[in-house]
């Protein structure tokens, strides 16, 4: 005789009859999407936003650390390069 999956609710940001069906791993939510969307914009008026001078600043590190990443990756590769060819006797 067989027997109906096993279901477990689950509770998730206010959607009150989330639930799951073991073994069929659905997830099935009635949300209403105006609330949702209330929501969020009541979340995102929550957020710190960042001044455009902290952007600017962050910005300009983020491309100074990619600019010496990249040289230093560039110098090893070389180093590694100039080595290998020592060893195994190549020429160029």
């Amino acid at each position: 005789m067989a027997t109906a999956p096993e279901r477990r609710e689950v509770g998730a940001w206010g959607a009150a009859s989330c639930h799951i069906v073991l073994g069929d791993a659905k997830l099935m939510a009635k949300y209403n999407p105006v609330q949702f969307i209330q929501e969020v914009r009541q979340e995102v008026a929550k957020v710190t936003w960042p001044t455009w001078k902290e952007v600017w600043i962050t910005t300009i590190m983020v491309l100074v650390m990619v600019t010496l990443a990249a040289i230093f990756f560039l110098l090893t590769d070389q180093v590694i390069g100039w080595l290998m060819q020592i060893m195994l006797g190549g020429n160029r």
